[in-house]
C-alpha cells in the first residue's frame, strides 16, 4: 500500500479512537468533576456580596465544532454549566439562592471553537454575563476562557490519580470542559469582587427600584407541540416557535395553548436588553 494511503488510514484510526475517548456511556455531572479536579476553597469575604442566582445560560453558537461540549456531561453543556457554576460559586462563599435574589445573572455563550488534532487540543469559549437587579440591567461583562494543550493523553494522565481513588475513569473531554467551567467561575468571582461597590447597593427583592418605562427586552418561546397559540397579557402574538418578541421590561402573563392539550400559563419576567427563552411542555388532556 502506498505510504500516503497508510498515513490516511492511520490518521482515521487515531481520530476514531479520539472520538471514542471523548464520549462516555455513563456521563456524570459537571459539579462532580469540579469537586474532584478543583475542590473550591471557601472565601468568607464573598458572603458580603449581594445574593445571586444564575437565571439561565444559553448559547448563540453551535457547541459541536470539532469537540462536542454537549457530550461531556450528563446534560447539555449550557445546563451543566449553570448547575456546575451555581454549586462552585456557592462553595466558594457566594450566597447563591433559588429565589428572592438580589442580583440575577443571565449568561450567553457568544463564541466557541474547539480544537482536536496533532499538538492542538482544547477549546475557546466567550460568555457574556448580564447582571440584573430585578429586571433592571446593572452591568454586563464578557469573560473568555481558553484551554489549549499539546497532548491530550498527558492531560488525562494528570487527572487519573484523582479519579482512581473513587474507582472512576476520566476522559479528556470531561477534563477540558471542567477546567473551563472552573475558569469561568473564578473569573466571574474576580469581576464581582471588582464591582463590589457598584453592585453592593441595596438591591434587596423588597426594595422598590425605578425602572425606565421605555426599557425593553425580548422573549422567545418554543413548545413541545408546534403551532401552539402564544398569548401575552391577553393578546394573541403568534404561534410557536416565536422569537424576538419585544416587550416592556417587567412581569407579563404568557399562555401557550393548543386544542387537546392543557394550557401552559406562566408569569414571566422580561429583562432589560436581553432575550429570555422559554420552552412550553404541553401535556395532552385526559378524557
Amino acid at each position: 500500500m502506498p505510504f500516503h494511503r497508510i498515513a490516511i488510514v492511520l490518521f482515521s484510526l487515531v481520530c476514531l479512537g479520539a472520538a471514542g475517548m471523548h464520549s462516555r456511556k455513563d456521563p456524570r455531572p459537571l459539579r462532580l468533576h469540579m469537586e474532584i479536579q478543583h475542590p473550591p476553597v471557601h472565601e468568607q469575604s464573598l458572603s458580603s456580596l449581594p445574593s445571586l442566582r444564575i437565571d439561565t445560560i444559553h448559547s448563540d453558537v453551535p457547541l459541536d465544532d470539532r469537540l462536542n461540549a454537549d457530550r461531556a456531561f450528563n446534560s447539555s453543556f449550557v445546563d451543566s454549566l449553570k448547575e456546575g457554576m451555581t454549586w462552585y460559586l456557592s462553595q466558594r462563599g457566594l450566597r447563591m439562592v433559588g429565589s428572592k435574589e438580589e442580583l440575577r445573572v443571565v449568561g450567553t455563550i457568544t463564541d466557541y471553537e474547539g480544537n482536536r488534532g496533532w499538538g492542538d487540543w482544547g477549546a475557546e469559549i466567550s460568555v457574556k454575563y448580564n447582571i440584573y437587579a430585578g429586571s433592571r440591567l446593572l452591568a454586563e461583562e464578557t469573560i473568555r476562557s481558553v484551554m489549549n494543550y499539546s497532548n491530550d493523553s498527558e492531560v488525562v494522565d494528570e487527572e487519573e490519580a484523582n479519579y482512581e481513588s473513587r474507582d472512576m475513569g476520566i476522559s479528556f473531554l470531561e477534563i477540558l470542559f471542567t477546567r473551563i467551567g472552573v475558569d469561568l467561575s473564578e473569573k466571574l468571582i474576580t469581576y464581582l469582587k471588582g464591582q463590589a461597590d457598584r453592585l453592593g447597593s441595596d438591591h434587596s427583592p423588597g426594595r422598590s427600584m425605578a425602572t425606565d418605562p421605555e426599557a425593553r427586552g425580548s422573549i422567545a418561546i418554543e413548545s413541545s407541540v408546534e403551532n401552539a397559540e402564544v398569548i401575552i397579557d391577553g393578546k394573541f402574538v403568534g404561534s410557536t416557535p416565536v422569537g424576538g418578541l419585544v416587550l416592556q421590561v417587567g412581569t407579563h402573563r404568557v399562555e401557550v395553548r393548543k386544542r387537546g392539550f392543557i394550557p401552559w400559563i406562566r408569569e414571566i419576567t422580561v429583562l432589560e436588553a436581553s432575550e429570555t427563552r422559554f420552552f412550553a411542555d404541553l401535556v395532552p388532556e385526559v378524557d
